[in-house]
């Protein structure tokens, strides 16, 4: 690992050292006696703070944030060219090669455009090395940048507003990154015309592969780590005449152990039976009430019309079964603000 640690003046408060020091903690005690991390401050210059391995990189992840002093001005060019150097002298055969962004992206300095950035990114995604991204702090904070460079690297993004998102949301997203189960996961539905009329993706459009990029190894995707999942919603029409299955569905991997590219598919079934969302499974519920929440703060022509009164519904009946994780909670508390402001 190399973690890239913005210090600049936008981080030096207090909240926010709290925040990265919380999300170093976390990392420290993921760490194995193999594991090998580099940690590399960026403000006007990049600057390497340690390069340790095992228990000697954990005891200087316990450290203090606070013993780095900030710099004015942030050149992310400069810090991620100097986090791909470090990352490349210090990899192992068969080792696992990441760059872990902890900032609140406000570049302001150097080449600080997304696409040249992620241009950069991808020719370092093709040597083996994936960049993560973790934004930090809420005021100027630059979600877009952040979002684009980490999508460029296929890698995971997460903001982190406070101590407790650092120790739940990079706990959850840098366990999946530590774990690989499998790379290059390409998903592909495909549906069939004479049982759907007509169907819509909620979400992904800057995600979306063309058809012919599925089996196409050239092309790269993303990971999934041990555990972990990923869920898509469909609003689907069907027609209850038609004939045959709703569709298949194809995932396509890369063993990240032996290199090998497997894949595999599975049937769509039309069941007449299938229950209404009120009476769905409490996962399923979740799943598409987060769908359409995020479409309608979106907005645009296509945004899904249910009621957020509804939508709040169906949280409530699946905390009840649940139970209160705090993920779900805030989408509940998010749901219950957006009706006020309605």
């Amino acid at each position: 690992l190399t973690l890239l640690l913005d210090p600049s003046g936008s981080i030096e408060r207090a909240d926010r050292q709290a925040t990265t020091a919380a999300a170093l903690h976390t990392l420290a005690g993921y760490l194995g006696d193999n594991d090998s991390v580099s940690m590399i401050g960026f403000a006007l210059n990049p600057r390497l703070i340690f390069s340790e391995r095992g228990r000697s990189a954990k005891k200087m992840l316990l450290t203090p944030i606070g013993s780095i002093p900030p710099e004015g001005g942030t050149n992310l060019e400069k810090a991620l060219l100097a986090a791909y150097e470090q990352n490349w002298k210090t990899r192992t055969p068969g080792s696992q090669n990441r760059v872990v962004l902890l900032t609140d992206g406000a570049a302001n300095l150097g080449d600080a455009n997304p696409a040249s950035l992620a241009r950069l990114i991808e020719k370092n995604k093709k040597r083996g090395i994936t960049l993560d991204c973790f934004g930090i702090g809420f005021d100027d904070y630059n979600d877009t940048l952040l979002e684009a460079l980490a999508r460029a690297a296929h890698g995971r993004y997460a903001y982190l507003n406070n101590a407790e998102d650092a120790r739940e949301d990079f706990a959850k997203k840098l366990a999946g990154a530590l774990q690989v189960a499998a790379q290059n996961v390409k998903v592909q539905v495909e549906f069939n015309p004479a049982r759907v009329a007509s169907w819509r993706l909620l979400g992904y459009e800057k995600h979306l592969l063309k058809k012919e990029d599925f089996r196409d190894n050239t092309v790269l995707a993303a990971q999934l780590g041990a555990a972990e999942s990923g869920t898509a919603v469909y609003s689907v029409e069907l027609n209850p005449d038609g004939l045959g299955t709703v569709g298949v569905l194809r995932v396509r991997y890369q063993d990240p152990r032996t290199g090998e590219y497997r894949e595999r598919d599975w049937s769509i079934p039309f069941d007449p039976t299938t229950p209404a969302l009120e009476r769905a499974a409490p996962g399923v519920k979740l799943a598409a009430v987060a769908a359409f929440f995020a479409e309608r703060l979106d907005g645009g022509a296509g945004s899904a019309p249910v009621p957020l009164k509804e939508l709040a519904a169906l949280v409530r009946s699946a905390l009840g079964v649940l139970g209160s994780a705090p993920a779900n909670l805030r989408l509940q508390e998010m749901l219950e603000s957006a009706q006020r402001l309605e």
